[in-house]
């Protein structure tokens, strides 16, 4: 599959004439994943990670996929394990979408929209959030377990008015709004929950819904 593929590209009727596809994994292939993980995986090769409580194992980040987060004790350690991360990006011919990256300074606030950070990479500048949603999970500046209750209760509304209409249906048999609830809205309501914890104060917005 990877030794000679061709490909074509369909607009409306029109379809073009092939052409050789000689980069990244094949769409739809079940090695695409792996594939790319192997490719990836000297990413943090080099980046010093950060020490975690009580344990002697150094963290320089996450990665989920190409989803990837870079953790500095401060602005001159991020921005120096950023450039080191842009130039692999750089020698292994990738790219890092700055208008969907984010610099997350925990715990403070720079005030002013000037006197916001900026991190320079090869692809161009990364600007500082206040706020940023990684793999669906918000984290913020300074709170974290008040605002991930909150964005829990928010998506369980909102999946509860998706499943109103069936759930109001009274020719719906109530085991399958049963299964509908524990499929669809618990999911919703609990995903991150790992991080906040159900505690009676904290948990209380979620039952509500």
């Amino acid at each position: 599959i990877y030794g000679n593929t061709k490909m074509r590209i369909r607009i409306g009727g029109d379809t073009s004439s092939g052409y050789s596809y000689r980069k990244g994994v094949r769409q739809g292939c079940p090695c695409s994943p792996m594939l790319f993980n192997l490719f990836i995986n000297d990413i943090f090769d080099g980046v010093t990670g950060l020490s975690v409580p009580r344990s002697n194992i150094r963290l320089p980040g996450l990665m989920f996929a190409d989803d990837i987060v870079v953790f500095g004790n401060d602005i001159a350690d991020l921005s120096h394990k950023v450039s080191r991360i842009s130039r692999w990006a750089v020698e292994n011919r990738m790219k890092i979408n700055c208008g969907k990256s984010g610099v997350l300074v925990w715990g403070t606030d720079n005030g002013n929209e000037s006197d916001r950070i900026t991190i320079s990479t090869d692809f161009g500048r990364i600007g500082e959030v206040t706020e940023y949603r990684y793999l669906g999970v918000l984290v913020k500046r300074t709170t974290l377990e008040e605002h991930l209750v909150r964005d829990g209760a928010s998506r369980g509304k909102k999946a509860l008015e998706v499943l109103k209409p069936k759930l109001l249906n009274k020719g719906i048999n109530i085991i399958f709004k049963g299964i509908l609830i524990k499929n669809v809205l618990v999911p919703a309501l609990m995903y991150g929950s790992e991080l906040w914890g159900m505690s009676s104060t904290r948990s209380g917005r979620i039952t509500r819904i």
